[in-house]
C-alpha cells in the first residue's frame, strides 16, 4: 500500500462510518416515529371501537328515545314551530313586501285548491278509495300477522311507539287533515 492510498483509504473509512452513523440515526429515528405511530394508532383505534360500541348501545338509544320523542315527534309541536318560524321570516327585511306581491297569487292558488278538493272530495270512486285504504288498514291490523308481530316485538318499540301514537291520536292538526280529506257526503 502506498502513502497516498492511506489518507484516502482512511477518508474513504471516515466517510463509510459517517453514512452507517447517518443510517443507524435514521432508522433510530424511524423507529421511534413509528413506534409514536403505533401508539397514536392504537389509541385512535379504540377510541373509534369505543365510539362504534356507543352507537351501536340499543338500551342507551332506546333510553334517549324515548326520553325525546315525545317532543321530536309531536305534528301539533312541529306545525306550531314551523308557524313560528314563518312568522319571524315573513317580518324580516324584504319579506313582507315580497309576501305582499304574491298576496294576489297565492288567493288564486288557494281558490283553484278549494275547488279542486270540494270536487275531488265528492267524487263516489274517491270515496270507494278511501274506505278501501281505511278499511284494508284495518283489516292488516287484525291479521294474525300483524297480532303476531305486535305480541313479539311491541314490548321493545313501547318506550319509543306509545309516546308517539298518542302524539298522533290526540294531535289537533291531524284531526283538521282527516277531515279535511275525508269524502264529502255524497246523495
Amino acid at each position: 500500500m502506498s502513502l497516498t492510498a492511506d489518507p484516502l483509504s482512511c477518508c474513504l473509512l471516515l466517510q463509510v462510518d459517517y453514512g452507517l452513523n447517518t443510517l443507524d440515526s435514521a432508522v433510530s429515528y424511524g423507529r421511534k416515529l413509528h413506534g409514536k405511530g403505533l401508539d397514536t394508532f392504537n389509541s385512535a383505534k379504540d377510541q373509534y371501537f369505543s365510539f362504534v360500541a356507543d352507537l351501536l348501545d340499543l338500551d342507551k338509544w332506546t333510553k334517549w328515545t324515548s326520553a325525546n320523542v315525545e317532543h321530536y315527534v309531536n305534528p301539533d309541536l312541529i306545525v306550531d314551530t314551523g308557524a313560528e318560524y314563518y312568522s319571524k321570516v315573513a317580518s324580516f327585511g324584504p319579506v313582507p313586501k315580497a309576501i305582499e306581491i304574491a298576496d294576489p297569487l297565492i288567493h288564486t292558488y288557494v281558490k283553484t285548491y278549494s275547488t279542486v278538493h270540494d270536487k275531488v272530495v265528492s267524487l263516489p270512486i274517491y270515496k270507494k278509495l278511501w274506505e278501501l285504504v281505511w278499511g284494508t288498514s284495518n283489516t292488516l291490523q287484525e291479521s294474525w300477522p300483524a297480532k303476531k308481530a305486535i305480541e313479539l316485538g311491541y314490548p321493545v318499540v313501547a318506550p319509543i311507539a306509545d309516546p308517539v301514537y298518542n302524539n298522533f291520536t290526540k294531535s289537533k292538526y291531524l284531526k283538521q287533515l282527516e277531515a279535511h280529506l275525508k269524502p264529502a257526503h255524497t246523495i
